[in-house]
């Protein structure tokens, strides 16, 4: 095999640079993590170091290199590496789940706002025609409680020595006796 073939594809072009830049005596030499092919297609991962010895021309008289077999240490880091890819993974995933539950949050929120603020007005208003009727107008829930007494009952029931504010959620009749 050529030095090309056994070269891992993604490692050429960097030690085929810094080869070249150690021929033009740029540099006298260079360290990096390279991977090796083997023939039965195995990769192996090395840390080589190069250094250019020089004739006193300046010319490569020959290169020295040191090889060291790291495979063993990128399997054990990849490894140790896994679960925290695993948990960082999962973190982001969750933090995504989350922030669409906010946007939607955000949007009931404002849903909700703008049907109290409608429903705000509508009672307002509906205050406002009861108001303007000269009778004196009350309601009542189904357990005969009253729940809105407007102006003109409200004074009634001042004039009868009742206070309105006390009324709403009462019966009106003090104590209510239980049903049977």
């Amino acid at each position: 095999m050529t030095w090309a073939e056994l070269t891992h594809p993604d490692d050429l072009a960097a030690d085929v640079a810094n080869f070249q830049r150690a021929m033009a005596g740029e540099i006298d030499g260079y360290s990096m993590d390279k991977r090796f092919i083997r023939k039965d297609g195995q990769v192996i991962d090395t840390t080589i170091s190069v250094k250019c010895l020089r004739r006193e021309d300046g010319a490569v008289d020959y290169f020295v290199r040191f090889l060291q077999d790291i495979t063993a240490r990128k399997k054990a880091e990849a490894t140790r590496r896994r679960p925290m890819l695993t948990w960082s993974g999962r973190v982001a995933e969750r933090t995504s789940q989350l922030a669409v539950v906010n946007e939607d949050l955000r949007n009931e929120i404002t849903q909700r706002r703008k049907t109290e603020k409608l429903l705000g007005e509508a009672h307002r208003n509906a205050e406002v025609m009861l108001d303007s009727i000269t009778a004196q107008f009350f309601s009542v829930s189904h357990d005969w409680r009253f729940t809105y007494l407007n102006k003109h009952a409200q004074d009634q029931m001042r004039i009868l020595g009742k206070d309105p504010a006390n009324l709403i959620g009462s019966s009106g009749m003090g104590r209510v006796p239980k049903r049977a």
